[in-house]
């Protein structure tokens, strides 16, 4: 979207998204925000008609020729998508359990590594002191400004259908909303990881700024090392937080001899706390060597799991177990 820009800059980027497509579904989904807003951006300023003469206006071909690939590239993974569609059903229960909350913004807490741990999108210190400097450092560079447009995008659609404070929809919603109207609604069974937009385009902006202040500053621009390490030590609290457990078998799996069913205590959100229940009912079932379904863990959907939910349900109203 440059004036510079060539074809195979095109080419170049519709390789790179074709990459995030086969790396995963979702890496794929964040790189798809960023080139939309990017080629938005490139035509909105190709159309502006600021630049002073021809030389200094971008070329329309490169951005056709992005937008062209992409589509095509984006197409063909939507087709081969909808012909193996995901297990299990996609309702505004499951999108919102596995959306990013207000809270999930913050830095995250010990409650993050017991059960929705890999749904954080922590908002890097950083990310956010660079990138608010932008517009002061980079004043007289291009490009910077659509790249923390796109990663707000991401942001924003990282939050689900509605905005959460703990993952307790309220009745404001926001554009992922319309989105799950669409056909193909079950690619966004996740969309926390949507706000990668914003940690690729925001790292991008942050980079920029950064080198920009050790160009500028010198020696100085090494203070900035301190905003990283405050990422890793204060924010993520590391080395603390890495550490690791093993799953014992509860004793009162030994008095019995058959398998055993595990009910859960409370309801279990759709999102993460299935998962994580119904794999340590698993792994203790393994452990126990009567386990009820077969190869239980690793699956989404997992059988002993909503086997339990039926029968812990029936339980409690009184009803006789199906």
């Amino acid at each position: 979207g440059q004036p510079e820009g060539r074809t195979v800059h095109a080419g170049l980027a519709t390789v790179g998204f074709a990459g995030a497509l086969l790396t995963t579904a979702y890496v794929g989904l964040a790189t798809a925000v960023v080139v939309a807003v990017l080629g938005v951006a490139a035509l909105a300023s190709a159309l502006s008609g600021r630049p002073a003469t021809a030389e200094q206006s971008p070329s329309m071909v490169p951005i056709f020729a992005l937008v062209l690939g992409c589509a095509l590239t984006g197409g063909a993974y939507a087709l081969d998508f909808g012909a193996h569609p995901v297990v299990g059903l996609t309702t505004d229960a499951t999108v919102q359990g596995s959306s990013a909350s207000l809270v999930d913004l913050l830095p995250p807490g010990p409650a993050l590594d017991i059960e929705g741990s890999s749904q954080t999108s922590m908002l890097s210190a950083s990310i956010l002191v660079l990138a608010m400097a932008a517009p002061v450092v980079l004043r007289k560079r291009r490009g910077w400004r659509a790249l923390l447009a796109a990663g707000a995008v991401g942001l924003v659609l990282s939050l689900g259908p509605a905005i959460a404070l703990d993952h307790s929809a309220t009745n404001f919603p926001l554009p992922l909303a319309i989105l799950l109207e669409l056909p193909g609604a079950s690619l966004f069974r996740f969309p926390a990881r949507l706000g990668w937009a914003w940690a690729i385009c925001g790292s991008l902006v942050a980079a920029l700024v950064a080198t920009e202040l050790g160009r500028n500053r010198g020696r100085a621009a090494a203070l900035l090392l301190a905003l990283p390490l405050f990422d890793a030590f204060i924010c993520l609290g590391l080395p603390e937080r890495q550490r690791t457990s093993v799953a014992a078998v509860p004793s009162a799996y030994g008095t019995s001899t058959g398998p055993v069913l595990d009910l859960f205590p409370g309801e279990m959100d759709p999102g993460f706390g299935l998962l994580w229940y119904s794999r340590l009912a698993c792994t203790a079932q393994v452990g126990h060597q009567r386990p009820i379904p077969y190869d239980c863990i690793g699956t989404s959907g997992d059988p002993g799991a909503l086997m339990a939910e039926t029968v812990r349900g029936a339980l409690l109203a009184g009803a006789p177990i199906p």
